[in-house]
């Protein structure tokens, strides 16, 4: 995990966890100050290493999800609040 990536996650979890939903990309990338095709890139990254899923039936903007594998690295033992 790349401290990039791992900033990427973090400001998800975070802002998963103060709104209740999943950013887009574009939040991420205004947030972190960094274009949304990094924002995607990073994510697909993550996707592939198992750390986000995506879910194919929902809107394409807010189609991720946190796994338990992202909870791990993020000290959070409350996985079932996002699956």
């Amino acid at each position: 995990m790349t401290p990039k990536r791992l900033r990427v996650l973090r400001y998800i979890f975070e802002y998963k966890n103060k709104t209740a939903y999943m950013p887009t990309f574009r939040e991420v990338g205004v947030a972190l100050g960094i274009s949304s095709t990094t924002v995607f890139e990073h994510c697909l990254r993550l996707h592939k290493e198992g750390y986000l899923r995506r879910i194919w039936a929902e809107s394409y903007a807010r189609n991720m999800r946190l796994t338990e594998k992202a909870y791990n690295i993020l000290g959070d033992c409350d996985v079932r609040q996002n699956m």
